[in-house]
């Protein structure tokens, strides 16, 4: 099962005829046939009625909810990849002394309001040095 299946499906449930779905989706009528078919031997069930209009059968139904959920994740995922791709999304680390923490990080943490409003897609952590161990130090150090 792939992407391209379910998207197929979610097409041919929603246009509820093969020719019309096919077109929207500009693929053959064949190709179309074939993918079904191909979901269809994979789940071990009959996902269509194969009459005009088409109409789904129970797996069908349950396969549409699924395959709807799926899309709706699949899209939340790409639109998630693609701002950590441009940098719209992240991850920012920082690390502090445990001495200087203690000094200064009523501020950090104070100051961490004002970086979540410049930087509101990005997820902000402080962390002590000295809890990473010695060798992530010497690390940073060495670079």
């Amino acid at each position: 099962m792939n992407f391209h299946s379910l998207d197929y499906f979610l097409v041919l449930a929603r246009e509820k005829n093969f020719t019309r779905a096919a077109e929207a989706l500009h693929i053959t009528q064949q190709s179309l046939s074939s993918h079904i078919a191909g979901l269809e031997k994979e789940l071990g069930c009959t996902l269509l009625v194969r009459r005009t209009p088409l109409e789904l059968t129970y797996a069908g139904r349950k396969f549409l909810h699924y395959a709807e959920s799926i899309g709706q994740t699949r899209q939340t995922m790409e639109r998630e990849f693609c701002d950590i791709s441009e940098n719209q999304k992240g991850e920012l680390r920082v690390g502090i002394g445990y001495t200087r923490g203690r000094a200064i990080m009523p501020k950090g943490y104070a100051s961490r309001r004002s970086l979540l409003s410049v930087y509101g897609s990005f997820h902000i952590s402080f962390m002590d040095l000295m809890s990473l161990g010695r060798s992530f130090i010497a690390s940073i150090f060495a670079r």
